[in-house]
């Protein structure tokens, strides 16, 4: 059992442990209907991750299934290869630190958690200064940079699990929040963000609670 396993059953335990629901499960597809819709193979980690947690509402953070990624996936990419350079989107369009490639999307970017605005990613094609397995943040306002948060997925579900496990996650209506030393009320997939980056960072993270 890996490691990722290992993180998403606990999110699942701790989910229905603190009465959040047990969680439910959209369609998460056939494993191999990932590649079938992108032409690219799903990480180990994240078919690890799907295996167990694949399509699940996690207190309002929809995660990817097989199926679902899928398409997310080959639309995303679909959209960058028909554009070409700048058409409509500008070439950088990455990171700036060089550890994400500068394009809009790749087909070798795996979706973990994806919406209109923002998506969280497996990177199988980095930059540079990154390396594959890294899982990206991605916001998709034009001029918005693609960051590595994560050396790996483990690291992500790890985060993930650290806020749904946390006292001061607060769940209404089945979406879950947590509010930050500086005030703000960030979503779940939001906090994990803040953890994330404060680990890359090297600096505390904003929650006073959460490590």
């Amino acid at each position: 059992m890996g490691e990722v396993t290992v993180l998403a059953e606990r999110i699942r335990d701790v989910l229905v442990e603190r009465g959040f629901g047990t969680p439910v499960q959209r369609s998460n597809g056939e494993i191999h209907r990932y590649e079938e819709l992108t032409g690219v193979a799903a990480p180990t980690e994240v078919a690890e991750l799907w295996s167990v947690l694949g399509g699940v509402d996690v207190v309002g953070m929809l995660l990817e299934g097989a199926d679902s990624a899928g398409q997310a996936c080959a639309a995303r990419a679909g959209e960058s290869e028909a554009s070409g350079v700048g058409v409509p989107y500008e070439e950088l369009d990455g990171s700036t630190d060089g550890a994400v490639r500068m394009v809009w999307w790749d087909r070798a970017w795996c979706p973990l958690v994806s919406t209109a605005d923002n998506a969280i990613a497996v990177d199988g094609h980095p930059g540079e200064k990154g390396h594959v397995g890294q899982v990206m943040y991605c916001n998709f306002e034009v001029f918005s940079d693609r960051e590595a948060v994560w050396p790996s997925a483990a690291e992500f579900v790890g985060d993930v699990l650290a806020v749904v496990s946390a006292e001061p996650l607060v769940v209404v209506n089945g979406f879950g929040s947590m509010m930050t030393d500086d005030g703000r009320d960030l979503t779940v997939m939001m906090a994990a963000l803040e953890i994330g980056r404060a680990r890359r960072d090297g600096r505390r993270s904003r929650f006073s609670t959460v490590t």
